[in-house]
């Protein structure tokens, strides 16, 4: 097993700290402020941990995990693209440029997390499918809990919602069927525009 070279792991960890300064557009319980991406990951880790006792998938915990815990920290450089912005064209080029500068700075220990942040990406693993639910799934929940304030400030449609959540139909049919009652409710109410 190699030795820590200390330095590396106080400047990662350090680095790592700057995910807590990214804000996202979902805002916490309360809506006093938003959340940033270091609570997204966390608090998408612990929901995986709920979600995946309803999906048959053969799932590798550890490997869910770590990709929940490591999946944002591409954001620290370009900051987070929100989901209903139009132009997503820079967004992986952006990312993947953070990705590997951060594990360039202990190459020998952080190779895992780009290969688990592509994984995530190429969304071919039962894992990385599961954590898109996941990660599609919690600012869903919030808009519901926050009367569709998000959706209303960014004039979300029903279709852009519909689209966004797409990828929860194939792993959790029940949960998608759930979420198309929630988003016609929410253009009832007038939370979504209804196109």
């Amino acid at each position: 097993m190699p030795l820590l070279d200390i330095t590396k792991v106080r400047r990662i960890i350090v680095e790592l700290d700057k995910l807590k300064g990214i804000e996202r557009q979902t805002l916490v319980l309360g809506g006093q402020r938003r959340e940033n991406a270091a609570e997204h990951s966390w608090h998408t880790a612990v929901s995986l941990l709920l979600l995946i006792k309803s999906t048959d998938l053969d799932i590798d915990l550890l490997k869910l995990l770590k990709m929940a815990l490591i999946h944002d920290i591409c954001e620290i450089d370009p900051g987070d693209t929100p989901i209903y912005t139009a132009d997503h064209s820079n967004k992986f080029s952006q990312e993947s440029a953070c990705m590997k500068r951060i594990c360039n700075l202990y190459p020998e220990f952080l190779e895992e997390f780009e290969e688990l942040w592509l994984d995530y990406e190429k969304q071919k693993s039962p894992e990385s499918k599961m954590l898109k639910v996941a990660d599609r799934i919690l600012p869903f929940f919030f808009n519901l809990e926050t009367n569709g304030r998000k959706w209303m400030e960014q004039s979300v449609s029903r279709s852009q919602v519909i689209a966004v959540n797409q990828p929860i139909q194939e792993v959790m049919p029940e949960l998608y069927d759930w979420i198309v009652k929630q988003i016609d409710d929410a253009v009832k109410k007038g939370w979504l525009i209804n196109s």
